[in-house]
């Protein structure tokens, strides 16, 4: 913008597109949330306050990403995960070739089910952040888990995964 931009320029500002994308313990649950690669970002800010919070509402992330090296946070959800008050991390790498204890593979329709089914309780809110092409595989997976697509939100970034 800065190269573009001239005195006098008529600038219009905003407000994110498809809406507000965030959470809070008071929103109630259960949570799931899905995050590919750097779409993991909007949710850490999400679970430290929940766990700075005490919240004991259910959420689960599920976390796709190409490599090992490229699971961002993933010491800091270990631990989160290990607390036992509710918040579940299920992990994927779709490019990894050395062997390692995660799901091999990308999120798919099936996969998504199967986290759903393990939610003791109907899912009250659904968060996907992610490349364009991660987003719509992982909102249909969800809609085809049986959720229904008002509880979805997204927020999507250029680039493909």
């Amino acid at each position: 913008m800065h190269d573009a931009a001239q005195v006098d320029d008529k600038i219009e500002l905003g407000g994110p597109i498809g809406g507000h994308f965030n959470w809070s313990p008071e929103d109630g649950g259960p949570v799931l949330f899905i995050g590919g690669g750097s779409g993991l970002v909007p949710f850490m800010s999400m679970l430290r306050h929940r766990a700075a919070s005490g919240s004991r509402v259910p959420v689960a992330l599920v976390f796709s990403a190409r490599l090992r090296e490229d699971l961002l946070f993933f010491d800091e959800l270990s631990k989160l995960a290990a607390f036992g008050d509710g918040f579940s991390l299920m992990v994927t790498l779709t490019r990894e070739a050395v062997a390692h204890s995660f799901r091999a593979g990308r999120i798919d329709a099936a996969f998504i089910a199967g986290v759903v089914s393990t939610m003791k309780m109907p899912l009250r809110h659904v968060m996907i952040c992610g490349s364009d092409p991660f987003v719509e595989t992982a909102a249909e997976g969800t809609i085809a888990a049986g959720i229904d697509s008002a509880l979805i939100k997204t927020e999507r970034y250029g680039g493909h995964s």
